[in-house]
Formats: structure tokens, C-alpha cells, sequence
């Protein structure tokens, strides 16, 4: 029996194209993608809180953290295109970890997601050329194996789906500084995100390296 023809996203995603490009340079790099909008019947103000934690244990942890949106191609600067739009984080492990860590690293992603009810994530392994993706939606998993050069395709069939109808072209950007989590720019504002990162670390007994 024929496997069913999966969903497709047309996009844009240069963004992507490029962090991947770069990725495969490097010969070795483990990515995670985490959605903003992960509780769906829960309010605008537990998501917020609950967003801002999730950055401060991945700031804490020093992940390289990227903040990314993905909206529709045609869609105006309205209040309703900005409320429509999906954001994401996509977190890189650090460049010098081995092995060991990289298990570390997914283990401490794994335990984000668990706390915060995360329902869906995206785990992308890169080896060289070859590219591991799996999925975790709702408790099922999609694996995905190929070359880099077709990430940006897979991804568009069995991940950015499962966040927006396919009616329009999507367009996947940096969120700009309107939209994305600030750095804070005071003293007590910077002691504030520091007591943030030390309070989420201890609860979810998250650390940087493997014990």
C-alpha cells in the first residue's frame, strides 16, 4: 500500500538554508526547535510566563539561541498578522561539544519540554553531510533522514504543518526586535533575568555539563 502524500509548506527559508550551510561546515551539530504557542487552552499571560522561562534556563544553560517567526508571505504589520504569526526558538548545541555532551544537551532540551508541556518539538542532527530529523508531536515520532542541502524541504513536510494552514506561501525570518524576547538594558533588569535563570536552572535541576 502507497505511503499518503504528506502536507507541504511553500516557503521561504533562507534563514535556515544558511544556518544549516553553516552547520554542515563545521562537520557536526545538533539543533532543537521549540514553539512558542505549545499550550492550547492556555491563557496569554501563562504562555508569556511560561516562554520567558523557557529562554532564561536555555540563556542560563549558554545555548546559542536563535528567535525565529513564521508567518505568511503577504501578511501586513497588523495586530492580527503579529497574533497569527508562530514563533520558535532554535537552540544549537555549543560547537566544541563532543558526544557526552551532545547526550547532555538533548537531556536538558528533553526536560524543557517535559515541565513545560511542550507537545511538539523538532531534535536536527547534523553529521557532515547526512542530516537525522525527528519529530515529537502529541507523542508520536517522525523520523526523517537525508541530505543537508534538503533540511529546509523535509522540515517543510513534517514539521512547520503542524503550525499554520497551508492556504498562503510562508516565509520563515529572525524575529526582529519588536518581536523578539529583549535583553534587558538596567542593572536591576539584568539581576532580575539572573535571578530568573538561577530559579528555573534549580527547578528543573538543569546543568551546563554532564555530571
Amino acid at each position: 500500500m502507497p505511503e499518503p502524500q504528506l502536507n507541504r509548506v511553500n516557503m521561504q527559508s533562507d534563514v535556515l538554508n544558511t544556518i544549516f550551510n553553516n552547520a554542515q561546515a563545521m562537520g557536526q551539530s545538533t539543533y532543537y526547535l521549540i514553539p512558542k504557542n505549545f499550550k492550547q487552552h492556555a491563557d496569554t499571560t501563562q504562555q508569556c510566563g511560561d516562554y520567558l522561562a523557557i529562554y532564561a534556563a536555555l540563556c542560563g544553560l549558554d545555548y546559542p539561541v536563535e528567535q525565529l517567526i513564521l508567518r505568511h508571505c503577504t501578511a501586513q504589520n497588523t495586530e492580527d498578522s503579529l497574533q497569527q504569526a508562530q514563533h520558535f526558538f532554535m537552540v544549537k548545541n555549543p560547537e566544541n561539544s563532543q558526544h557526552g555532551h551532545t547526550q547532555h544537551f538533548q537531556q536538558n532540551i528533553e526536560k524543557i519540554c517535559q515541565h513545560f508541556q511542550i507537545q511538539s518539538s523538532c531534535c536536527i542532527e547534523i553529521v557532515q553531510t547526512r542530516v537525522h530529523i525527528q519529530v515529537l508531536h502529541q507523542g508520536q515520532a517522525i523520523h526523517c533522514s537525508t541530505e543537508v542541502q534538503q533540511i529546509t524541504d523535509c522540515l517543510e513536510q513534517v514539521f512547520w504543518p503542524k503550525f499554520t494552514q497551508m492556504t498562503q506561501a510562508l516565509q520563515l525570518d529572525v524575529a526582529n526586535e519588536f518581536e523578539a524576547i529583549s535583553e534587558p538594558q538596567t542593572n536591576l533588569g539584568r539581576l532580575a533575568r539572573q535571578l530568573k535563570i538561577m530559579d528555573v536552572l534549580s527547578t528543573l535541576n538543569l546543568s551546563k555539563t554532564s555530571e
